[in-house]
């Protein structure tokens, strides 16, 4: 429990700070890895699957959920969400949002998971 309250707080400072993350990651500090890609790269880089980036980019999102969802204390809330539940909510905050970063959908996604009934995608929230 008390990991799912730092992943909602985590959200929330973000949520608050919103302004800053459209700034560029440098202007930020330190953000490493694929999360500082832009969500439009990320867009243009799923349209070519076979991509090497695009599987580093998936890879890292993939990565990010895991780590999240296997952090001491974790409530294990994907284990009733698959692969494709977590990548259709990164690709559809991505699509609306092209200028954010990676690491902010998969954060938005993760968030989404908490509080969504299991294996509730996308299409059936809308």
């Amino acid at each position: 429990m008390e990991c799912v309250m730092r992943i909602i707080a985590l959200f929330l400072f973000m949520t608050l700070t919103a302004p800053a993350w459209g700034q560029k990651s440098a202007e930020l500090g330190w953000l490493g890895g694929a999360g500082d890609t832009t969500c439009s790269k990320w867009n243009s880089l799923r349209a070519k699957k076979a991509s090497t980036l695009a599987i580093e980019l998936k890879s890292w999102v993939l990565g990010f959920v895991s780590g999240v969802n296997n952090a001491p204390n974790a409530n294990r809330f994907i284990s009733s969400f698959n692969e494709k539940d977590v990548l259709m909510r990164v690709n559809s905050y991505c699509h609306d949002h092209k200028t954010d970063l990676l690491v902010q959908a998969t954060i938005v996604a993760v968030t989404d998971m908490l509080t969504a009934p299991s294996n509730q995608n996308i299409k059936q929230q809308q």
